[in-house]
């Protein structure tokens, strides 16, 4: 039996280098999400710039619409003073266009901080607009790069399991068929160390019992706690009192 424990222990060495690069493929593609995560929040920032630079066009296109009303009513007031010859009249008209022009002068000032404004925004999100297409671009290059990574793995990955289904098939019946069904129904750890008399995968407390079990290397012994098989390496072992 003792070459057989052998055996599976090999065996889980061969499984945990599985886990392993099993592991990092997930990393790998995990990598992929998070970047894909960050250009998407600076997509949505992009997008809110755009939302604020329109916001700030249309403001600005209606304040250019109240200049142009305002010069329009100007330019009416301008045609109408020439045909009055009442004095009173016309200095009433001419103060009204004081009035406009004073208005038209307000608006003006407020059309250009607005232009001032409207450049400043664009050129925010033009430069939102370029970081989130630099992002795109090393988006492809890491893509590219986690695939060839991701077949490499691959390739690792079946290589290594070619190795354990080999030496699986040097294993007598029962310690084979135990240690096919632990694979599959605990995390892909189907043998445990015992160190200082505990179980190194659950940290369960083994008995004196099991203890003399392993020390016999005469049969397989499985943890009372989580069904693994379980082995020594260390056989100095000081039983509690």
């Amino acid at each position: 039996m003792i070459e057989q424990i052998e055996v599976l222990i090999r065996l889980q060495s061969i499984s945990n280098e599985l886990i392993k690069l099993k592991r990092n493929k997930e990393y790998r593609y995990n990598d992929i999400t998070d970047f894909k995560k960050k250009v998407k929040e600076k997509e949505m920032v992009v997008e809110e710039g755009e939302k604020r630079f329109k916001s700030f066009q249309v403001k600005m296109d209606n304040k250019e619409l109240d200049l142009k009303g305002i010069e329009s009513e100007i330019d009416k007031f301008k045609v109408q003073l020439n045909q009055i010859k009442n004095n009173k009249e016309y200095s009433a008209l001419k103060s009204e266009i004081g009035l406009k022009e004073a208005d038209k002068s307000v608006i003006e000032d407020e059309v250009l901080k607005m232009m001032d404004g409207l450049e400043e925004e664009r050129n925010k999100v033009n430069e939102l607009r370029n970081d989130v297409k630099q992002d795109e671009i090393k988006l492809a290059q890491l893509t590219k790069a986690i695939e060839d990574d991701v077949k490499r793995i691959d390739d690792e990955i079946k290589t290594v399991i070619a190795r354990r289904d080999g030496l699986v098939e040097t294993l007598e019946k029962d310690p084979k068929h135990h240690f096919q069904r632990l694979i599959k129904s605990t995390d892909g750890v189907a043998v445990a160390e015992v160190v200082n008399n505990a179980c190194q995968r659950c940290f369960f407390t083994v008995t004196p019992q099991t203890i003399n079990q392993l020390l016999s290397e005469k049969e397989l012994v499985f943890c009372l706690s989580c069904g693994r098989i379980l082995y020594m390496n260390n056989k100095d072992v000081v039983f509690p009192k």
